[in-house]
């Protein structure tokens, strides 16, 4: 028996920076739990390199700038 899923509008694959990005978000609250903050830093720091704008880049901006102050 085959399972038959809906079609739905809202339903739609993943494009790669969307995976990308979701895997920088897990890296970077894993490195964060665990205080590592040099390689937490460097997947914030990879996150701003995907194709963002808007809200969600300067929040990622600013996530990135509170990681590098908790160094000092």
């Amino acid at each position: 028996m085959r399972l038959e899923l809906p079609a739905s509008e809202h339903l739609r694959p993943w494009r790669e920076h969307e995976t990308a990005l979701r895997m920088l978000n897990n890296l970077v609250g894993s490195y964060v739990r665990r205080n590592d903050l040099g390689p937490a830093i460097r997947a914030a720091e990879m996150r701003l390199e995907l194709p963002l704008a808007g809200p969600p880049a300067e929040a990622l901006g600013a996530e990135l700038r509170s990681l590098r102050a908790r160094l000092n």
